[in-house]
């Protein structure tokens, strides 16, 4: 056997609508197996967990007031540490007729080769890890047909835990000692706890005129903890009546109550009087229907509704729907229409005036929504869309399966966009459609978009960061599987993605700029892919300085920056030129080299001196202090020239490693 799971977790007011399990006059406890025909069938259901953690609930709210979840993951079987669901089937009889076991991670399928039968019940436990029976729940009134499918809805686990505590019931409506009570009461009690919903039956859950019982249906509200008791025709007047649950009510630990529960009240007097309008009208428009409600009258058996597309309804000019109860829902409307409704109360005596006039105009759900999107990430989906006007809410239907829809899809109710959706499996397609609401309901499917969870890639590795005049450079090796990079920095150590300054989609080497000198600088450096952004890499740092900076200098005595001689120097070089110059002459260059910045010492600086735009001499510079001077008197020479003007250019490394360079031109004359 396997199942088909929803996890849903809720914030009040609860994203569910009631589930009333009738246990009336062919409910379990009556014998009878209630066989259909001979064969098997299945039952398909869907769970959600409730734990207690999650307080009272809200049950009068309406279905729209209760949309508003919370999903912590996509996964319940995780987030409660469930190991395995196991079912019970039990027909009419009581008679167990079939059982199965699975792992809480098979998250759809049925119950199989079910006897067929009517009003089967179903009793789930959920084990945890280490062995605990923690969830329990149950559904009655299942059908099982040869062949087919029984649709049983959604079954909500309840969180137990190791309880030990009997429940205990307060009488809701009427309350002990009532009087005056409308005839056309229900019975209703609120329990302290969820209780087991096959041990509230009309054998448990009683109301007697005397020693007589009251025929009627008995109902449980799992969600309201509300035990309901419907006489089948309106009680009688001037009559006091008892309500008696016993102690064979037990929670969903199977713990009894250990008093009998008993109260009485006694009901309207007969009237002598046609009774008063209604009060408290409300219409409530639908997709194609009204919703009309009103608040209960003394002394009324029925009530009649008038309508009309006219405002001024009455009783003369109204469309009559008799004999109905609140709150009654008209369908078969015309959106876009207003419907006019006033309701008259009815008893012996006659019908009340009509009640003041409300009215309501039916119209069409939202359109669905546009532009969806699914973005993978690590074990993660992003949904986005675009804003549907008119909608009040969105939800997300999910699947493993193409086709999506609304019927076969996991519903995520009351989202906005974007929605993350997370604890998924890398590798596995997940496929989406999204709807919008309205105050007139649901609308279509958006259509489908997927999206495969992967990794992201590992950080980077071989980062490094050299320093230069106010600015540095990042380089790295590139990742496996990255498609971009971001660099995070700081000026304190221990830089991460939270702490660090962001620099996005960037490149190795990646040189930043407008850094202050003699600050050191922190860097993390991370890998990018359309799974998601890597781990940090290692951290590194470095200081930006000012750096050496050389340049051509003219010392005191010298006639220029660079000095041409006949005869090569003896140490050092001569300090003015010696003209004239023939084009006979061998001539020998001198200049001078000024350190303007910071020490050159763990880089020698290249220098190059050119003749009329060609290169005729080379050399370097090293271990020069800040304000050195370095000469060169013997590293270069030629000739003979040719007559005319020619020029002579020094070109020097500034000594910074950025490939800059200072330079200067000499012209002179060959004669």
């Amino acid at each position: 056997m396997n199942i088909r799971m929803k996890c849903a977790y809720y914030l009040l007011p609860l994203a569910l609508c009631l589930f009333l399990f009738a246990c009336g006059g062919s409910g379990p406890e009556n014998s009878g197996s209630g066989s259909t025909s001979s064969g098997t069938g299945t039952i398909a259901f869907d769970l959600e967990w409730q734990h207690s953690s999650q307080g009272s609930i809200f049950p009068d709210e309406s279905r729209s007031a209760r949309q508003a979840t919370v999903r912590a993951s996509s996964d319940c079987c995780v987030d409660y540490g469930i190991s395995t669901v196991s079912a019970k089937i039990f027909n009419s009889s009581n008679v167990q007729i079939g059982s199965g076991d699975w792992p809480c991670s098979a998250h759809q399928g049925n119950l199989t080769s079910v006897p067929v039968g009517s009003n089967h019940w179903i009793r789930l436990e959920g084990t945890v890890s280490g062995g605990g029976v923690n969830w329990r729940a149950e559904k009655t009134g299942i059908t099982v047909v040869a062949g087919s499918s029984a649709n049983a809805g959604t079954i909500t686990m309840t969180y137990i835990g190791s309880d030990t505590t009997p429940p205990t019931v307060t009488p809701t409506n009427p309350t002990s000692g009532s009087i005056n009570v409308p005839v056309a009461t229900a019975v209703s009690a609120t329990f302290s706890e969820p209780m087991a919903p096959t041990s509230i039956n009309p054998t448990t859950f009683t109301l007697k005129k005397g020693p007589t019982s009251v025929i009627g249906t008995v109902a449980y509200d799992v969600f309201a903890k509300k035990a309901i008791f419907i006489p089948s025709s309106n009680l009688d007047y001037s009559t006091t009546y008892t309500v008696t649950l016993t102690t064979a009510v037990t929670d969903m630990s199977g713990i009894n109550m250990t008093a009998i529960a008993q109260w009485s009240f006694t009901t309207e007097a007969s009237p002598t009087s046609i009774p008063f309008p209604p009060t408290g009208l409300s219409a409530t428009a639908g997709n194609g229907q009204v919703s009309i409600a009103w608040n209960n009258i003394a002394s009324a058996t029925s009530y009649n509704i008038y309508w009309s597309t006219n405002t001024g309804v009455t009783k003369t000019t109204g469309t009559m729907i008799s004999n109905v109860s609140s709150p009654y829902v008209q369908t078969g409307l015309a959106n876009g229409i207003t419907y006019y409704y006033v309701v008259t109360a009815v008893n012996n005596y006659g019908e009340s005036a009509e009640s003041s006039q409300v009215s309501g105009a039916p119209g069409s759900v939202s359109n669905p929504p546009t532009g969806v999107t699914a973005s993978p990430g690590n074990g993660q989906v992003i949904i986005a869309w675009n804003s549907v006007t008119g909608a009040i809410a969105y939800n997300i239907y999910w699947s493993t399966t193409t086709g999506l829809t609304k019927a076969t899809g996991t519903k995520i109710s009351s989202v906005t966009s974007p929605y993350i959706h997370t604890g998924l499996t890398n590798g596995t397609t997940y496929y989406y459609v999204v709807t919008a609401v309205n105050s007139y309901g649901e609308g279509p499917e958006s259509s489908q978009v997927s999206a495969a969870p992967g990794t992201a890639p590992p950080p980077p590795t071989g980062i490094i960061a050299s320093p230069a005049i106010g600015q540095m450079t990042i380089g790295w090796y590139s990742a496996t599987g990255a498609t971009s990079y971001n660099i995070y920095w700081s000026t304190t150590s221990g830089v991460t993605k939270t702490s660090g300054t962001k620099i996005s989609n960037v490149t190795s080497p990646y040189v930043q700029t407008g850094l202050t000198i003699g600050r050191t600088y922190y860097y993390v450096v991370t890998a990018v892919n359309s799974y998601g952004e890597s781990p940090e890499s290692s951290q590194v740092s470095a200081v930006p300085g000012s750096g050496p900076n050389l340049t051509p200098y003219q010392p005191p005595g010298a006639s220029d920056k660079i000095v041409i001689t006949k005869t090569p120097c003896a140490g050092n070089p001569n300090m003015v030129d010696q003209t004239p110059f023939y084009s006979s002459d061998t001539l020998y260059v001198a200049f001078w080299v000024i350190n303007n910045g910071s020490a050159l010492s763990t880089y020698e600086a290249p220098l190059t001196i050119y003749l009329d735009g060609q290169i005729v001499c080379t050399n370097l510079i090293g271990l020069l202090p800040v304000g050195g001077v370095a000469n060169c008197c013997l590293c270069c020479s030629f000739g003979p020239l040719t007559l005319g003007t020619h020029s002579i250019r020094i070109k020097v490394d500034t000594g910074n490693g950025d490939w800059t360079y200072n330079e200067y031109t000499k012209t002179i004359t060959v004669n």
